[in-house]
């Protein structure tokens, strides 16, 4: 005769499912189903587009047009070897104008187009791209965008790689593929 107690059963039982459910996820990794979206986004050379609200200097600007350019998959990405496949990844995020703050948020240089970039890598097995670098001086860039139903969401930051501090965020949902 067993002497465990209904809950050091249900205890061990939950213990059990949930070391099941990781051994699963790490002996079979999930694939991409072939035809499907998401493997013509790790095939790469794709471009989704859609909109972005950028914020700078404590103001936002919600009228951002998003291009996220995805490139071929490689196993090296500027020097660095991976063990799967992986994509290049360039984000582009076009105001017309920039923030300027005096006692409120306005726009200024409404002719001129400001670019609010990042680059990152895409890894297809996960669904979504990881943004490591920004701006023109390779800036730190925090964030994630995840591949959702047929399109990416998702927001990064950029911060100065000498202080730390904040440069601009970026909030971005493309939904339209662009062939």
């Amino acid at each position: 005769m067993d002497k465990r107690s209904p809950g050091n059963r249900i205890w061990l039982f939950g213990t059990f499912l949930i070391l099941a459910s990781i051994a699963c996820q790490t002996l079979f990794p999930s694939s991409v189903a072939p035809g499907s979206l998401e493997a013509q986004v790790a095939e790469g050379d794709i471009h989704f587009k859609g909109f972005g609200n950028v914020t700078y200097i404590g103001c936002q600007d919600p009228t951002a047009v998003v291009t996220i350019y995805i490139g071929p998959k490689t196993r090296n990405i500027d020097g660095v070897d991976f063990e799967v496949d992986v994509n290049p990844v360039s984000v582009n995020s076009i105001t017309n104008g920039t923030q300027v703050k005096t006692d409120q948020c306005e726009k200024a240089s409404l002719d001129d187009k400001y670019d609010w970039p990042a680059k990152g890598i895409y890894y297809p097995g996960d669904g979504w791209i990881l943004l490591t670098t920004c701006t023109q001086n390779n800036d730190e860039a925090e964030g994630k965008l995840f591949l959702v139903g047929d399109g990416f969401e998702g927001e990064y930051a950029c911060y100065d790689r000498n202080t730390g501090g904040l440069i601009y965020e970026v909030a971005v949902s493309a939904y339209q593929l662009v062939k």
